[in-house]
């Protein structure tokens, strides 16, 4: 039997129709693959470029946060300077935090806050705060101030440890105040003070509440500190009227993202005239800083940073 010559199932003529169709569905199959791949890197790409804003987002929201905060929080200490370093995902911003105590700068604390793509800020200090004894506490091997609210009446303080201090030893102090004074009296009896302390309201109520519930004279000692570092108020420039307008409207500030302290504040007086000073932070000699101690308006000091000279 004769074979047809124009015969489909020619097999040389079947393995080229073979071949052309595994090319094609190789070609189909590295085209569909190379899409998918594109599609899921864009994918991933875009989903990190929104992960990295959203992270510097959160950044610049809670480093604004931390500075607004940092300006009226802290007896004494002022913000220095700031480092960043970005990494693939997240980013670390380093702090420095200096006291000025009579004119020479101090370390006081640096500050590391960690920012992820996928998580809250993480804020660190290198150096926490301690305590010996519950009241008197340290901070890198010195002394942290106190106040003590108006309400809570005399403690022992640090009056005989500033007279034995060396005379030219820089010190830094702490004074609360019998009662609280306006903003404009302060210049006549503290020209020099460099920041004042205005008490939370609310902390100042529940101080009095704990007074009524103990009987102990020692035990009423101890109660009504508050450690400066914590401590609210504000930097006391040349014009004090520009520096309490600022303190104002940093509360303000805070009070619109739910800041306890600052609504509890705002609650008593909004104007810079209406505020109310319980106390001061000065600097100086040993020797120059024990005259304040004679004061009758002073209820209790408080012996911070130390400088030997």
């Amino acid at each position: 039997m004769k074979e047809h010559p124009n015969r489909i199932f020619d097999k040389g003529l079947y393995d080229d129709v073979l071949k052309k169709a595994k090319k094609r569905s190789n070609r189909r199959t590295v085209i569909i693959s190379l899409t998918i791949t594109f599609i899921a890197f864009l994918s991933l790409a875009t989903l990190l470029f929104f992960a990295y804003q959203n992270m510097k987002n959160s950044m610049e929201d809670y480093s604004e946060f931390r500075l607004t905060e940092s300006k009226i929080q802290g007896a004494n200490i002022n913000h220095d300077k700031i480092t960043i370093s970005y990494g693939i995902e997240s980013a670390i911003t380093q702090e420095q935090y200096i006291k000025n105590i009579a004119g020479l700068p101090f370390t006081w604390y640096n500050e590391q806050t960690l920012y992820k793509i996928y998580d809250n800020p993480t804020t660190i200090m290198d150096s926490s705060i301690t305590s010996t004894d519950g009241i008197q506490h340290y901070r890198n091997g010195q002394r942290v101030i106190n106040f003590r609210y108006p309400t809570a009446g005399v403690a022992n303080d640090d009056r005989e440890l500033l007279k034995n201090l060396p005379a030219n030893a820089k010190v830094e102090v702490a004074l609360s105040f019998k009662k609280a004074m306006k903003v404009e009296e302060l210049a006549d009896y503290f020209p020099n003070a460099q920041w004042g302390w205005v008490a939370d309201p609310k902390m100042e109520e529940r101080v009095e509440e704990e007074l009524t519930s103990v009987t102990s004279t020692e035990e009423r000692k101890r109660i009504g500190y508050m450690i400066g570092d914590y401590a609210y108020g504000f930097k006391l420039d040349k014009d004090v009227n520009k520096s309490s307008t600022h303190f104002i409207k940093a509360l303000k500030k805070l009070e619109k993202q739910n800041h306890q302290t600052a609504t509890s504040i705002l609650s008593k007086t909004t104007t810079p005239e209406d505020l109310e000073i319980s106390g001061v932070v000065v600097t100086g000699s040993a020797s120059e800083l024990s005259s304040l101690n004679h004061m009758d308006l002073i209820q209790f000091v408080s012996v911070g940073v130390i400088i030997p000279y």
